[in-house]
């Protein structure tokens, strides 16, 4: 991995589905990382909704998330 490599915002949504996506990336052997924004907000007093949270890959994995990401969406509907 190159110590240069940067994260991209993949998709946003409800903790639940992220981590069935996560799932579905790491078999394909793509990390990825959820940033929880939702505990965030409640652990400094705020509210945010439930679907306030980000999954990023790195950008060399990008285009075959994407893919992931395609397939997941189609089998989710």
């Amino acid at each position: 991995m190159d110590v240069d490599a940067k994260h991209i915002k993949l998709y946003q949504n409800s903790n639940i589905v992220l981590n069935a996506l996560k799932y579905q990336l790491e078999q394909e052997n793509i990390s990825c990382i959820i940033k929880n924004n939702t505990d965030s907000a409640r652990l400094a007093g705020f509210i945010a909704g439930d679907n306030d949270n980000d999954l990023f890959v790195f950008e060399e994995d990008a285009e075959k998330a994407k893919i992931i990401l395609a397939n997941f969406l189609a089998k989710k509907d």
